[in-house]
């Protein structure tokens, strides 16, 4: 294309576009276009300058204002000391130069003054802005009612035009959908996993769909239907949506409610029904110029194009930058603008203002490898692929930034190794036949990495004076590895700051302000005094909220009466001052925040009430409109609320101050950073199923879907499919590497993967040739040993018959969602091992030959007996009236797992809403065993205050509750090599602390390994704990101190059938400790705990003494789950045992050789 010069530019009605690469001056070029139209005559109220945020438009404006008053100056006096913006552009003071010889040089000066005078006027601010202030101007012609608003949309707009979809397309064929559905919920779960959260967005759409048609179980299903149906189901979205958009704006202007990009909508349908409004629009603007064009969508190019049809219009933008599809921006709309644009009027910014020379040099390098080169794998590119690669064709920058001082480098940085210092000969064999499949760092991988990146900023810090922590990013694609890294930082003492990509308005202090306006309106409705009561800024128990709430009430009730007051008076913001700033009202049991997050949570709490302050003063909402605005921004996406108050919904972050930034790449774009750090530039897109791709028709751009009967289809094209997500990952790529001013790291992997999407292999040659290359060998990165580093490839134990050797299956622990910590490994152990002694068989066989059962092989019941068998669901219906025995604990634990690894926001924040939350994950646990709605409801309420209950419980010993845990990991298992000894002096030695009488008829040598579970291993204050979640009945016991201390003691009760009362005893827990040592040592000896608590304290603390962790052994514990809440850990079972006896115990029954 051609270099851009904005002076020989001709000025007349055609369509321009000015592709600027990162960092070569946008924004300046903009100001210097405004300069030239100003200077020529064009008054400054005929000139349109649309962004996309109103703090991009306020920069421009900011820009162009500079602009203005310094080019007067020049003009007038010709001195260059009192310009700042302009003085080394060159080419814009050379026309200046050129305007003051000319005689109109006086004029050119007033046209400049007027500019400035009616700045005011200049119409710079964002697209829906522009959009919104029209259809405000044109309401009645629109046909809007007179209280219409420009907010979210209400569940019942979008119910109502689901229904108009399906009364209008399905009323005359409802089996052939009732078909459908059943081939859907026949299909793999991960179609249905597709359809449940892709397709089915708008509003439960699945369910909705079912109910609107009914669900026919009889249909039979033809071939031609299994056939096509999932398609059929996977085009009704496209087909929804195009209905959508054709009815959703009656429906709304009906309730007078629309979205942001309504406005875009209603306006394009007003200037197609009515011309002469669209030219008495058009006629205000003789310019349009637009800035980050790539992110556009079709319908915000359509006003454009509708509108501005015979103006000049300046395209502003770069196809290597759009990088928020997931916007509804799409770069295809660029290109297709961009081919209509004759060549002539096509202009590049070549000159990077941003980076040295060394940095763009390796920039140029590696952006042609991205977007220009031909490599085997895309050498037989369509032609439809070929002509979208050569519109974003890269073209060579040249670094403006002459002669700088500061100190700049940039390196490719290519991991070699594995960082496993030491590996079997089968693994390395197995390594060395199977190339990984896999670009991403596994958590091993992660933390010498992380121990690199320090090293490095710690030698730049000691090489460059000027050097800050502030001043480095990480910057990488994934969250979940952004969250990794941060933690790794944390551990490893590199002081870092997180960026956090999500609006304010999705965080728990906006949850809380949203109930605790709602007790404040609906101050007479217990129901919403609940809902604050229950959120995590006040300690009451479930117990308390639900049993003591008129006694709670009648504290609080005063002072949300006086706050109604104030908000109704003085605004939302006297709220935030009463309770957090002057402490002027304080609530009972008010716990506020956490020390270590105070900083954070209250400037979260300040931003939302300033934020809410502002929208809400402006737009004159009543009390109980304030409190729904504010429920739809926690709902739904806050973008278009940051849209109408510029810097109020994007989440602030931890200090910045003297930190290192870890950010998304998405959240970076626009930004600039001395010192750049790519963790794994080596990604590769998870493609969504269904997806979508572009081919051409009629020599037009048209967007394909991909389906699952179209796989084997002639006209599904794969390298156009596999092409369109390598373009976008190569934008997320480029975008990465152009935000470093000075130093740029980019880091990948060895392997390069054939046919994956980033094939590195023509560029490293260039690379290393002139010294880009850098080589990290991960395997010479020393790291401490210690508990995250101890990873265990064997996972799943495989019993074989005894003539076979066992054998120990691999499996990839890095897919696990928690990838920090792993599976205790307890010593390399010998593959040929005979056995496996698992605690419950132990226990199993014990009890068999005590109570003279059936005698059985020893070796059988170690391989065979599994605690956890599941009966089928309707043995359990039939069996089980009340949530007690084995499958209680199976849902018990399921749960607590599920929260734990899946939903870690639910776990440590079980309060307000989130109690909702963890209620429907209880029921899904309840319906793998049970049928009927009735039972689930009633058992998954009696496990959701177990886990309530377990979560805000305080560990014993500790200042911390279950829920405040973080360094943790659920369900570890553990093996060690047990030492050949007869199973009789097994017991003897586990039981040594309690009678006992056992008589074996036969004797057998354990010779293996003895496995065991950890339902909770964490750390704490330096040391290594373990706990067991325990669902036993002790009511027995209890039902004997009853009748022991003649009731009244105690105030127990017992129900009209005389059985003793549960729920009664729960609540006495309150006052008195039922729960004592006694009891649990009862259990625990009964149940055979007691030869699991010794087990498991010995060889747990011989394997934290024997691999020289950096912890100490802490404590085993027993959480006796039916009886603990937040007030009462009593039925909590520890021992603190001495180091000396641990020694001694694990000498006798473990291994040591």
């Amino acid at each position: 294309m051609n270099k851009f010069k904005f002076d020989s530019i001709e000025i007349g009605k055609k369509k321009y576009l000015i592709e600027a690469s990162a960092g070569t001056g946008k924004t300046h070029s903009m100001g210097q276009i405004f300069i030239r139209l100003i200077i020529e005559g064009f008054s400054p109220e005929k000139i349109l300058l649309v962004t996309f945020t109103n703090a991009a438009a306020q920069e421009i404006k900011e820009r162009i204002l500079t602009f203005l008053i310094e080019v007067k100056s020049f003009l007038i006096d010709s001195d260059t000391e009192k310009i700042e913006k302009i003085k080394n552009d060159k080419y814009l003071l050379d026309y200046l130069k050129l305007k003051k010889q000319e005689k109109n040089l006086n004029k050119y000066i007033e046209y400049i003054d007027n500019a400035i005078f009616n700045f005011d006027k200049i119409s710079t601010c964002t697209i829906h802005s522009f959009a919104i202030n029209l259809v405000k101007e044109y309401s009645n012609e629109i046909g809007l009612p007179y209280n219409y608003e420009f907010g979210r949309i209400s569940q019942r707009v979008d119910n109502l035009v689901l229904q108009k979809y399906f009364l209008d397309r399905f009323k005359s064929s409802p089996n052939f959908l009732g078909k459908i559905i059943e081939e859907i919920d026949k299909s793999d779960e991960k179609k249905l996993t597709y359809i449940k959260k892709n397709l089915i967005k708008i509003k439960k759409f699945y369910e909705d769909f079912k109910i609107s048609i009914g669900k026919n179980q009889d249909n039979k299903t033809d071939n031609e239907t299994k056939d096509s149906g999932l398609d059929n189901l996977y085009l009704l979205k496209d087909d929804f949506l195009r209905f959508y958009s054709l009815n959703n704006l009656d429906i709304k202007k009906e309730y007078g409610t629309f979205n942001f990009n309504d406005s875009i909508e209603l306006l394009i349908n007003l200037f197609k029904d009515n011309q002469t409004i669209r030219k008495k629009v058009s006629d205000r603007f003789d310019f349009l110029i637009v800035d980050e064009f790539q992110d556009t969508d079709e319908n915000q190019v359509k006003l454009f194009e509708t509108l501005f049809s015979e103006k000049t219009i300046f395209y502003i933008g770069d196809p290597k930058q759009a990088i928020y599809g997931f916007r509804g921006g799409d770069f295809i709309n660029y290109l297709s603008i961009k081919k209509k644009i004759p060549q002539e009027c096509k202009f590049i910014l070549n000159q990077s203002y941003r980076s040295t020379d060394k940095v763009i040099d390796f920039v140029n390098q590696f952006s042609n490898a991205l977007f220009n080169e031909e490599n085997e794998n895309n050498k037989n590119s369509t032609e439809v692929l070929k002509e979208i690669k050569n519109l974003i064709k890269y073209e060579d920058v040249e670094s403006a930034i002459l002669n700088s001082k500061d100190i700049t480098e940039a390196k490719l940085v290519r991991i070699i190794g594995n960082g496993e210092t030491e590996k079997s000969e089968e693994l390395e064999q197995k390594e060395k036949k199977k190339e990984s499949n896999s670009s991403s760092l596994n958590y091993l991988e992660t933390k010498k990495v992380a121990i690199w990146i320090k090293e490095k900023i710690e030698k730049l810090k000691n090489e460059d004076s000027k050097f800050k922590y502030e001043d480095v990013a990480i910057l990488i694609k994934n969250k979940d590895e952004i969250d990794k890294f941060y933690r790794i930082f944390i551990d490893i003492n590199l002081p870092c700051a997180l960026k956090i990509d999500k609006s304010v308005y999705q965080t728990d202090e906006a949850i809380f302000i949203y109930y605790l306006l709602n007790a404040i309106f609906n101050k007479d409705d217990l129901k919403y005094i609940k809902g604050l009561l229950s959120t995590p800024y006040f300690s009451y128990t479930y117990e308390e909220i639900n049993w003591n709430i008129d006694n709670i009430y009648k504290e609080i009730l005063p002072i949300l009466e006086q706050l109604y007051k104030d908000w109704y008076h003085f605004g939302v913001y006297s709220i935030f001052e009463n309770i957090f700033l002057s402490s002027k009202f304080k609530f009972k049991k008010f716990t506020g925040f956490n020390i270590k997050d105070y900083e954070r949570k209250l400037t979260n709490m300040r931003q939302i009430f300033e934020g809410l302050t502002h929208y809400f003063s402006k737009n004159n909402l009543s009390l109980y409109k304030q409190i729904e605005t504010l429920k739809s921004l926690i709902t739904e996406d806050a973008e278009d609320f940051g849209k109408d108050s510029e810097g109020i919904s994007s989440m602030r972050i931890e200090s910045e101050e003297n930190a290192i930034l870890i950010s998304t790449i998405h959240s970076a774009k626009g930004l600039e950073y001395d010192t750049v750090f790519c963790p794994n530039i080596n990604f590769n897109s998870s493609n969504k199923y269904p997806a979508v791709y572009y081919d051409k028709e009629n020599d037009e751009f048209c967007k394909k879907y991909i389906l699952d009967s179209t796989n084997n289809k002639s006209d599904f094209n794969k390298d156009l499919y596999i092409g369109y997500y390598k373009i976008l990952d190569n934008n997320l790529r480029y975008v990465a590497i152009t935000r470093a001013k000075n130093r740029l790291y980019p880091i990948f992997k060895k392997q390069i993967i054939k046919g994956s999407s980033f094939d590195l292999s023509n560029l490293i040659q260039k690379m290393r040739s002139k010294d880009y290359l850098l080589e990290l060998n991960l395997d010479e990165i020393k790291i401490k040993n210690d508990f995250y580093e101890k990873r265990k490839d064997e996972d799943n134990i495989k019993y074989e018959d005894n003539s076979t050797k066992n054998s120990l299956s691999k499996k990839d622990l890095e897919e696990q969602e928690l990838k920090e910590i792993t599976e205790v490994d307890l010593k390399d152990f010998d593959l040929k091992v005979e056995k496996i002694y698992s605690y419950s068989s132990i226990s199993h066989i014990k009890n068999r030959y005590e109570n003279n059962e059936d005698k059985k092989d020893f070796q059988d019941i170690v391989l065979d007996y599994n605690p956890f068998k599941i009966e089928q669901k309707i043995d359990f219906e039939e069996k089980y009236s009340d949530f007690k025995g084995r499958f209680a604990g199976n849902i018990f634990h399921e749960t607590m797992e599920k929260l734990i690894i899946e939903y870690r926001d639910l776990y440590e924040n079980p309060f307000g809403e989130n109690v909702e939350r963890i209620k429907e994950i209880s029921k899904e646990m309840v319906r793998k065993y049970f049928m009927s709605e009735k039972i689930v409801e009633k058992f998954a309420e009696e496990n959701l205050k177990l886990i309530i209950n377990t979560l805000k419980t305080k560990v014993p010993l500790l200042k911390k509750r279950i829920h405040q845990l973080k360094n943790m990991y659920p369900e570890v298992e553990f093996f060690a090599k047990a030492k050949e000894k007869s199973i009789k002096e097994f017991y003897e030695i586990c039981k040594k602390d309690t009678e006992i009488s056992l008589v074996l008829e036969q004797d057998f040598k354990i010779k293996g390994y003895f496995k065991g579970f950890v339902d909770l291993i964490f750390i704490e204050d330096n040391k290594m704990h373990f706990l067991d979640w325990k669902t036993n009945d002790l009511s027995q016991y209890l039902k004997e101190e009853q009748i022991e201390s003649k009731s009244e003691k105690n105030n127990k009760k017992l129900d009209n059938n005389g059985e003793f009362d549960l729920f009664s005893l729960e609540e006495s827990n309150k006052n008195s400790i039922l729960i004592n040592r006694d009891i649990l040592e009862k259990e625990v000896i009964k149940s055979n705990y007691d030869i699991q608590y010794n087990l498991y304290s010995s060889v747990l603390y011989h394997y934290i003494k024997s691999n020289n962790l950096p912890y100490e052994f802490g404590n085993v514990y027993y959480f006796f789950v039916r009886y603990i809440d937040e007030q009462n850990n009593s039925a909590v079972f520890v021992k603190q045992f001495d180091n000396s006896i641990l020694d001694e115990l694990s000498k006798k029954i473990i291994e040591t050789s």
